[in-house]
């Protein structure tokens, strides 16, 4: 027999290797997708077997997208330098992306045309601040520009600060770890709240966080780099949550006063395989995974343990009084979020398998035979599970799903996908969940991290051509535009889970 300490290590470091780029979300039973076809023709559909699914007439539909991958040669954030390293599927670069940046205006236009109500994007700080302290203007202005537009074409911008990337001087100084991060973020918060979208209403500061803590740090398959460097995992976590406060104190007083600002967390539907058996196991994951940061800013302290690793017990708010010199009672503390950004795709069961000299492995397993190409039973009703569980365990706190979506080539699949979850979506905020938009994961075809460019993986809701760039939307934007017109929409029930 190996030893406890053996056994627990290789459980969690288990856990950690399959949560990561796993597709997202928690606490659900599966549910049977309901084929394409039945939904194609949904709007004439037999009337008396119909259901009406609607949504609040200030509702927030849009779509999303990320600067580093659609925009196109940005030469100075870390992922530039990454992927000069090979460290991409088959060595892949995203070159001109979709050639974003030249084409703002024409996007903009298209998202109007779609009907689009928001749209999420980021802005990529190592295109403003290219190196300390030295900020480009004609970027500033162009991302100004482009705010402007959205603005005048009536869709609200949902801007990210932080979508994977950072200015690859920063990164050589230590990223998060860096011992002036903290400042240099807020500065950066500070040129786009003032600068660039002083009248944009909502903002998120970090994209992910765990699976980019999780990728730099633990698995190694983003920058830095690095592996099972738990030491570090914790101290660039603790920097990321002071810079979120610290961007969160600056968003909210300045800019307009109907703001509201949060993080986007990829939220991972961890379930057991075995209800008996594997419990215990999808509850760490969910434990580690999917609560510890939500509550270091929803309570004010950060609490994890790594077994072998090392535990930590940080207290935020103290960190508050210390830096803004205000005075912090002890409670109720007030929460640093107005929105949960919830990032759910789908569902992911555990099953811990024995080896021998009791050495244990984690298994990720499906249960239907309809998957994302990336992994992950394609269960529309995860995304239903996980409104209901943040809305019980962050009581009166508002939720914006800020990415779902399906990767694949049959678009077919894809209008199925996003009429059950929409459908699930009516359903939950009829139940009293304060769902306040959806932001379809992607508005085009984009270069995916890792994997790159590949159709296999494609999310968008508009293709591309990579030769000219030409922008053409799929049958699944028309659906979701129709969607968007009719404030929700008329189709077949749900199917329910058995």
């Amino acid at each position: 027999m190996q030893s406890s300490k053996t056994y627990l290590r290789a459980c969690f470091l288990s856990i950690i290797a399959i949560s990561f780029f796993t597709p997202r979300p928690v606490l659900a039973r599966p549910a049977t997708l309901v084929p394409p076809n039945t939904y194609l023709n949904f709007e004439t559909s037999n009337a008396s077997a119909r259901v009406a699914y609607p949504f609040p007439e200030n509702f927030l539909f849009g779509t999303a997208s990320a600067a580093f991958q659609i925009e196109g040669h940005n030469t100075h954030s870390d992922w530039a330098a990454w992927e000069k390293l090979g460290k991409n599927e088959d060595a892949q670069m995203v070159g001109a992306g979709t050639d974003h940046w030249n084409r703002m205006s024409e996007d903009v236009e298209l998202l109007k045309k779609l009907g689009m109500r928001s749209y999420r994007f980021s802005i990529e700080w190592s295109r403003l601040e290219t190196e300390p302290g030295v900020w480009d203007a004609n970027a500033i202005e162009q991302y100004r520009s482009f705010v402007d537009k959205l603005e005048a074409a009536g869709i609200s911008p949902m801007i990210t600060l932080v979508h994977f990337t950072l200015p690859n001087w920063l990164a050589r100084k230590g990223g998060f770890r860096e011992t002036n991060f903290v400042k240099r973020f807020g500065d950066f918060t500070q040129v786009v709240s003032k600068k660039i979208a002083p009248h944009a209403t909502h903002f998120i500061t970090f994209n992910e966080p765990m699976v980019h803590l999780l990728g730099g740090y633990v698995d190694g398959s983003f920058p830095p780099g690095l592996k099972n460097d738990f030491k570090a995992f914790f101290q660039a976590e603790i920097q990321m949550i002071k810079a979120h406060a610290y961007a969160y104190k600056i968003l909210k007083s300045s800019g307009s006063k109907n703001r509201k600002v949060g993080i986007a967390q990829s939220l991972v539907n961890f379930k057991p395989k075995t209800p008996i058996l594997d419990s215990w196991l999808s509850s760490a994951a969910q434990k580690f995974f999917n609560r510890s940061l939500l509550d270091a800013l929803y309570s004010g302290e950060l609490k994890q343990s790594i077994p072998t690793k090392g535990r930590i017990h940080y207290d935020l708010s103290r960190w508050q009084e210390a830096s803004f010199g205000q005075r912090v009672p002890a409670a109720p503390f007030t929460p640093l979020l107005d929105f949960i950004g919830m990032n759910t795709y789908s569902t992911s069961y555990l099953r811990a398998r024995w080896f021998e000299k009791g050495i244990l492995d984690v298994e990720r397993v499906g249960k239907t035979d309809k998957k994302f190409s990336h992994g992950g039973d394609l269960d529309p009703r995860a995304i239903y599970e996980v409104l209901q569980w943040i809305s019980h365990s962050y009581p009166n706190m508002d939720i914006h799903i800020t990415e779902s979506g399906y990767n694949g080539s049959s678009d077919a699949m894809r209008r199925a996908y996003i009429l059950e979850v929409l459908a699930y979506c009516s359903r939950a905020i009829s139940e009293g969940v304060r769902l306040k938009g959806y932001q379809y994961w992607s508005f085009i075809d984009s270069f995916e991290w890792l994997k790159g460019w590949k159709a296999k993986d494609a999310f968008g809701l508009v293709a591309f051509d990579r030769k000219n760039f030409t922008r053409t939307p799929k049958p699944s934007a028309i659906l979701y535009r129709t969607i968007i017109q009719g404030n929700g929409f008329v189709s077949l029930p749900l199917k329910e889970a058995k």
